[in-house]
């Protein structure tokens, strides 16, 4: 019944006002719209790009960055790399030696995507890392080959062999036992590989560790304050063609746990 009602009241009102109405509804809908702020998608030019780094260093915008990066990486190939070994030395490396190639191709579209707020790599990183600098990786490639050759011509001066610890009767002390190492060829070109991508100028070799035979601490029971004998024995040295002093004296001692044989003359 009521909306019976309704429809016939509509009825009743005039075409012309009913126009009006909608007229006016739409226009202000459509003054409403223009009054709204309109917020535009940000240029992706205006952006500012992050600090991009290669081989420890900012690369500037300014100039040509593609030629000033292989410039940069060119100098890098020829400086050396220092292999750290176990014991604490170290040797010096030449990339060229090991065969390595500088890619200009990658290294030229890595630097122009670095300078490209439109670029994935940007984005990429402004996604992950927007605080961070853009750290572009060296693209130098290793001929295995060589550098498998190279490592192995210097593997015999790297290697270590392991020392057993031992007991200094002169100097009354146990000496401890030093660990060996052989160079592990494969590991450290993988570590090489990875550490000229960095741009780094260390790296640590991978090696094989031996251990000794006999450790120290099987030794710790050694004691040197007991003494198993001494003699004296006194030399004439008229008629025997040589000088000596006019009495020798051996002193023998050891642990109670070890046996020593002090000997009871000496051979001429």
């Amino acid at each position: 019944m009521a909306l019976r009602s309704t429809l016939r009241w509509l009825r009743r009102i005039p075409l012309r006002y009913v126009g009006m109405v909608l007229v006016t509804l739409a226009a202000g809908g459509a003054i409403a719209w223009l009054l709204l702020p309109v917020l535009a998608p940000p240029d992706p030019e205006k952006v500012p790009l992050p600090r991009v780094m290669l081989t420890g260093a900012e690369l500037s915008p300014a100039g040509d960055p593609v030629a000033e990066a292989l410039d940069r990486v060119r100098r890098y190939a020829r400086a050396e790399v220092t292999l750290e070994l176990p014991d604490g030395r170290k040797r010096a490396l030449r990339p060229a030696l090991l065969g390595a190639e500088i890619d200009r191709v990658h290294l030229a579209e890595l630097v122009r995507a670095a300078f490209t707020a439109k670029s994935e790599l940007v984005r990429a990183h402004q996604r992950e890392h927007p605080d961070a600098a853009l750290e572009l990786p060296v693209p130098i490639r290793i001929d295995t080959e060589r550098a498998v050759v190279a490592l192995v011509s210097i593997k015999d001066d790297i290697d270590e062999e392991p020392v057993d610890a031992v007991v200094d009767l002169e100097k009354r002390k146990v000496v401890s036992e030093k660990n060996g190492f052989r160079l592990d060829v494969y590991g450290t070109l993988a570590r090489i590989d990875a550490a000229l991508a960095r741009g780094a100028s260390k790296v640590e070799a991978a090696v094989e560790r031996i251990a000794p035979r006999v450790l120290a601490s099987q030794l710790g029971s050694v004691k040197f304050d007991q003494v198993l004998g001494w003699f004296e024995t006194r030399y004439t040295p008229r008629g025997s063609g040589r000088s000596l002093p006019p009495s020798f004296a051996w002193i023998c001692s050891t642990a109670m746990s070890l046996s020593a044989a002090c000997p009871t003359s000496l051979a001429g």
